[in-house]
């Protein structure tokens, strides 16, 4: 009991204290036109300033999930890094609204790039969490009380990283091409970073159910890369012509995985991926005899 009551009040700190002062970061952030949100790399204030603002969140978030780590353990130091990120999600803009504004498809390009410089801060941080807890760097730790109920092959250890890492990345690409289909019908910030939610949640349930979930920070390399391969895919097969993009994005028909904002995606993996990954293990593990 008051190993729960330490961990949902540090979760509530990280909440509804560290996560408006970080999401105050991007919140302020404003796009041409002076009053609508925008993405850090394309804010009027410009670019270089709107992403330092950006990662002194991400920053703010991984720190507060070290810290939660080191005294909890790596799933809740995910879970409460990704509380705080999620703040500074949602002070960064939605594509139909940044489209508006500036109807050019280049704008994906940029996009893309700074899903790219998030992602590779956001895999640093999730290592960093997994050398603070408890758990080390995997989310998959068996419950205590439990065994597993299959385990991997005898064999080439490094040949068994390298399998884990390849499940593990292409079911976070299929999962978050999926999802994103499913559940991000509109680009409200609330349904995008629970899209990017469930999708990881998902991950970590089929890698936990397949024995063959990496460590946490590939995980988070994996959302990364369908974070920044989003805005790319867009950038190719969305139409250049300003009139047609801005009618796809009015009819909500720009490609789901791209209504999802990088920091949604990183949000979300952090906040899914740790729920996914004990649902997994949960599963996947049996009474001991």
């Amino acid at each position: 009991m008051r190993d729960a009551a330490v961990r949902w009040t540090l979760f509530l700190v990280g909440l509804l204290a560290l996560g408006p002062a970080a999401g105050w970061l991007t919140g302020r952030l404003r796009g041409a036109d002076g009053f609508s949100s925008v993405e850090p790399i394309l804010a009027a204030s410009g670019g270089a300033v709107g992403m330092a603002l950006a990662v002194g969140g991400i920053v703010l978030s991984i720190g507060f999930g070290a810290l939660v780590a080191r005294l909890t353990s790596t799933r809740w130091g995910y879970f409460c890094a990704g509380g705080v990120l999620a703040w500074v999600a949602a002070g960064t803009g939605r594509i139909d609204e940044i489209l508006r504004v500036n109807p050019d498809r280049a704008q994906f390009g940029l996009i893309a790039l700074e899903a790219a410089i998030f992602g590779v801060i956001a895999v640093g941080g999730a290592f960093l969490i997994g050398l603070a807890g408890r758990q080390g760097q995997r989310l998959d730790s068996v419950p205590h009380g439990h065994r597993e109920a299959r385990h991997d092959p005898a064999g080439d250890e490094l040949g068994m990283m390298l399998t884990r890492a390849g499940v593990s990345v292409a079911a976070c690409v299929v999962c978050g091409v999926l999802v994103s289909y499913v559940a991000a019908v509109s680009t409200l910030k609330g349904q995008t970073i629970a899209s990017a939610l469930i999708a990881s949640a998902l991950v970590g349930v089929v890698t936990g159910l397949l024995h063959k979930q990496a460590q946490g920070w590939v995980l988070v390399l994996g959302i990364a890369l369908v974070a920044a391969l989003a805005p790319a895919a867009a950038l190719l097969l969305e139409p250049a012509g300003a009139s047609s993009l801005l009618l796809r994005a009015n009819a909500m028909e720009l490609l789901a995985p791209a209504r999802i904002m990088p920091l949604d995606w990183l949000a979300g993996a952090l906040l899914g991926l740790p729920i996914g990954a004990k649902w997994g293990v949960g599963l996947a593990t049996a009474e001991k005899s």
